[in-house]
């Protein structure tokens, strides 16, 4: 449970830069470490074996000057391990000893068994190790002496091993006070390498969230790779700029363009058809009523046109990010029950059923004006593409920060040959040309969602009916006591 509560965070470069770093620094720490250690560990032998090489050629020269009394006398000058005294053993050339420096001394290391080994070679010195019941190790060399007998002067390694565990200990308070300290200083390097894309997040998120292509990210001049992203995103976005500018003129200039004329002629047809209502009746030609109503389809058709074109508008606006959204908390029950009253007296005269299924608590962040007519071009749809009889279904469910709205119905259905293209502009399909409509209802329902931060998707079967299935941010809400907190918290 640990591990999956630690999951999301592995997923954040920052947080995974800091490891690396904090990895590689003890990594190297240790290495360093046991390094130093086996190196200090050879030095501290060597040291031992030349101080005990040394000590042997004293012994072996006083005895050679003043024989076995030379010898105890040189031990005599120090006395007891813990004055650095040396092992000194002197046996006959039977091996038998003859002198034993502080025998109680040494007795872990029983050296009454070293009657029991081979005397070395004449002229050669052999070195040996006995070790003891608690690990530690006597060191000793041997070298045969002129009469015969032996000599055999040796260093017990507890100092070496006490030498090795005080480095042992330190090393490891060292780590101990390095794995803080690395991912302290793993969290700055980080935090200064990724300042700038910190800085480009957050630009990049204020730009989708407020449509602001104004904002820009600052530069730190350093002239590294990351800031020569920022110079490079920072013209992008100056580009971008002046082409969605370029496009909102031209858009204002093409509905100005379009709409005018398009007034000015229904104007003048439902001025002439007006003036033909308020005149006296009188006989008219076939010729004259065909112009007539020929007027009045004009007045129709221009209706229809100027539908189409604001409709147009409104979607490429959403899709440039340019419709102005005024974003609030919004309850969702209350806002497609709107949508649905609106519908209800169409949907009775068809013999449909609106089923609402929507909980009163939950509540979305979006622009009511938008969501209302996406859910608007959703209900009727589904109640102009379902039989009498049918029913329309509007639910909607609440999982952590996202809402699912759906809208589902029992009617004809969509082919799987029309399902890919229901979203572009203007298209019908086949089973919907029966009747009228414009053909953008369902790419103005994406462009609204989609501008909202939500997605859509559907899902239908020839004859089964049709599940549109919409998703929204869910809104925050102020409590009795004044803190804000997420209705998405409710479960």
């Amino acid at each position: 449970m640990f591990f999956v509560r630690l999951k999301p965070a592995f997923r954040r470069l920052s947080v995974r830069l800091t490891l690396w770093h904090s990895l590689l620094f003890m990594s190297s720490a240790l290495v360093l470490l046991v390094l130093t250690y086996f190196l200090l560990r050879n030095r501290a032998r060597a040291t031992e074996h030349y101080v005990i090489e040394s000590r042997t050629n004293q012994y072996v020269s006083e005895y050679n000057r003043a024989g076995l009394d030379g010898v105890r006398h040189l031990a005599t000058l120090r006395r007891g391990r813990a004055q650095q005294a040396f092992f000194v053993r002197v046996g006959d050339a039977q091996n038998r000893t003859v002198f034993l420096r502080h025998a109680e001394d040494w007795a872990e290391f029983r050296p009454e068994e070293l009657e029991d080994q081979p005397l070395p070679e004449p002229g050669a010195r052999t070195w040996k190790a006995r070790p003891s019941a608690d690990g530690t190790q006597l060191m000793y060399a041997s070298e045969r002496l002129p009469d015969g007998g032996v000599l055999q002067v040796g260093k017990s390694n507890e100092e070496l091993i006490e030498l090795l565990a005080d480095y042992r200990r330190s090393s490891l308070l060292v780590l101990l006070i390095f794995v803080p300290a690395s991912f302290a200083g793993g969290a700055f390097v980080t935090s200064r390498m990724l300042r700038p894309v910190q800085h480009l997040t957050r630009v990049t998120r204020e730009i989708v969230e407020t449509n602001r292509l104004d904002a820009r990210v600052p530069s730190a001049g350093s002239g590294d790779e990351l800031d020569a992203l920022v110079q490079i995103f920072n013209k992008m976005i100056g580009r971008i700029e002046a082409l969605v500018c370029g496009m909102r003129d031209s858009i204002d200039n093409v509905a100005h363009d379009l709409r005018t004329p398009l007034t000015r002629l229904r104007h003048k047809a439902q001025a002439i058809i007006e003036l033909d209502h308020q005149a006296a009746p009188e006989p008219r030609c076939a010729g004259y009523r065909a112009a007539v109503d020929a007027l009045a389809d004009c007045v129709e058709e221009a209706d229809r046109v100027s539908t189409i074109l604001d409709t147009l508008m409104d979607i490429a606006e959403a899709e440039a990010g340019l419709a102005k959204l005024e974003i609030a908390s919004l309850p969702l029950a209350a806002l497609i029950a709107d949508a649905a009253d609106a519908y209800d007296e169409f949907a009775q005269e068809r013999g449909i059923t609106i089923i609402r299924e929507i909980p009163d608590e939950i509540r979305v962040n979006g622009d009511s004006t938008g969501l209302f007519r996406a859910f608007a071009n959703l209900i009727d749809n589904a109640i102009k593409y379902t039989p009498r009889g049918g029913t329309v279904r509007l639910a909607a469910e609440q999982t952590g920060q996202v809402v699912e709205v759906q809208v589902e119905d029992t009617g004809i259905g969509i082919s799987p040959g029309d399902l890919p293209r229901i979203w572009e502009r203007l298209f019908r399909g086949d089973r919907s040309r029966s009747e009228r409509g414009l053909g953008l209802g369902l790419s103005f329902v994406r462009a609204i969602v989609e501008t909202h931060g939500g997605t859509v998707a559907v899902e239908s079967q020839p004859g089964a009916g049709t599940c549109v299935r919409l998703t929204l941010p869910a809104a925050t809400r102020v409590s009795a006591s004044g803190e804000r907190s997420l209705v998405d918290q409710r479960g």
